[in-house]
């Protein structure tokens, strides 16, 4: 994979398995799939402390979110040794290093010395643009929803969510943690979230953040 960090556009130049490819080697093209999945979080980091945004060409998105599908219908059978619920943990995996990344962040602006008001503002960046992620990475990560995630939560699994709410409760317990009030971060978090909820910055929809990181 290549990466440009003077580009503003996030380049995923590696060759994408194909269908074929997939059938026949899952564990590579999941492999394929984490790089991928990996680098989008890391960029989305990066861009918030530089205060800018990288976009996605379509082309890599539709990579990516056909070999999701192509994995996703190749292991559903588990004949593979591997299912989509493999696809979901590694998810949870990424998902959770980069709430944890944030909140070391936020943490040592509090150590810093930062007041309530300079954390507060930390805190919505990072919330509006993890909002933003969380938005596209629903809508490119759709077949492991569609295929595997909806019908375990039909069959009543309780340890499975809907990729929106895999994030937000990832979200709850990584950022702000079991020991919010003891690190003091409770009392940010609540004065950012009302924030959040005024200037109508809190949204469920997907069209539009997919547009934010999508090159046209």
């Amino acid at each position: 994979m290549s990466e440009s960090r003077s580009s503003p556009y996030l380049l995923l130049t590696s060759k994408p398995p194909n269908r074929q490819e997939t059938t026949s080697n899952p564990a590579a093209t999941l492999a394929w799939i984490q790089t991928r999945l990996t680098s989008i979080y890391e960029i989305a980091r990066a861009d918030q402390q530089e205060d800018k945004l990288s976009t996605l060409d379509r082309a890599s998105y539709l990579d990516i979110y056909t070999a999701i599908h192509d994995f996703c219908i190749a292991t559903m059978s588990g004949q593979k040794g591997l299912n989509p619920g493999d696809f979901y943990r590694i998810l949870d995996r990424i998902i959770r290093e980069h709430c944890i990344e944030i909140r070391t962040r936020i943490l040592e602006s509090k150590d810093g010395g930062a007041t309530l008001e300079q954390l507060t503002t930390t805190y919505l960046t990072r919330r509006n643009g993890f909002t933003r992620l969380v938005g596209f990475v629903t809508h490119l990560t759709q077949p492991l929803e569609r295929v595997w995630i909806r019908r375990q939560i039909d069959e009543g699994r309780k340890d499975v969510r809907l990729n929106r709410d895999l994030h937000e409760m990832i979200w709850q317990q990584e950022v702000l943690g079991t020991d919010a009030k003891a690190t003091g971060l409770e009392e940010m978090a609540n004065a950012a979230e009302a924030l959040h909820i005024q200037d109508g910055s809190e949204s469920n929809s997907d069209e539009e953040p997919t547009k934010t990181f999508l090159n046209p």
